[in-house]
């Protein structure tokens, strides 16, 4: 009998509570894995969760960029159980998901606004990170091979959360130029 590696689970099921399930699955296949998804967010139900060992909870309606990227972290924390033989304090440390804050930087511990994807955005704050002088949308849309208007958005996104400032440079010709520099 091949059994799964990972399991989709609701709180709410027709002829079972999915918290009593987690329970039971986990004390009879501790291998298996569960995420929970569900449109329970009473503390108690998320606190049991947790002790009964899901891996994540998604409330619903779920996020299409959410339930990816909670799927990519599963896969990649899976792949590092599968191949490393000792794990360091600091992979530790993000497998429970105690990241200690100045690992974590302020706009990966908001939610992300609509339009806002994690991976575009770390590609952005990196290319502003490495950046010595300011840069425009154009040039960071050509370093990180997104356009304009996506670097851009990007970029305006960081200067809302002070990360980033913006400076207008009044050319002698045509419109001004909004430059962009790491704070």
């Amino acid at each position: 009998m091949i059994t799964p590696d990972l399991i989709l689970l609701d709180v709410h099921l027709p002829d079972a509570n999915g918290i009593d399930l987690l329970f039971q699955i986990k004390h009879n296949h501790r291998h298996i894995d569960i995420i929970m998804i569900t449109a329970s967010n009473d503390a108690k139900t998320v606190r049991d969760a947790m002790r009964g060992g899901a891996y994540s909870y998604l409330l619903k309606p779920i996020m299409v960029e959410s339930f990816f990227s909670t799927f990519e972290e599963y896969s990649q924390t899976r792949h590092a159980w599968q191949t490393n033989a000792h794990i360091k304090q600091d992979q530790i440390q993000r497998l429970f998901k105690k990241s200690s804050p100045a690992a974590e930087t302020k706009h990966e511990a908001e939610a992300l606004p609509k339009g806002i994807d994690k991976h575009t955005l770390r590609k952005v704050t990196q290319a502003m990170e490495a950046a010595s002088t300011s840069l425009n949308a154009e040039e960071v849309g050509m370093q990180i091979g997104a356009s304009h208007s996506t670097a851009r958005r990007y970029l305006e996104y960081l200067v809302s959360l002070d990360l980033v400032e913006v400076d207008i440079v009044y050319g002698s010709v045509g419109r001004p130029e909004r430059r962009y520099k790491q704070l």
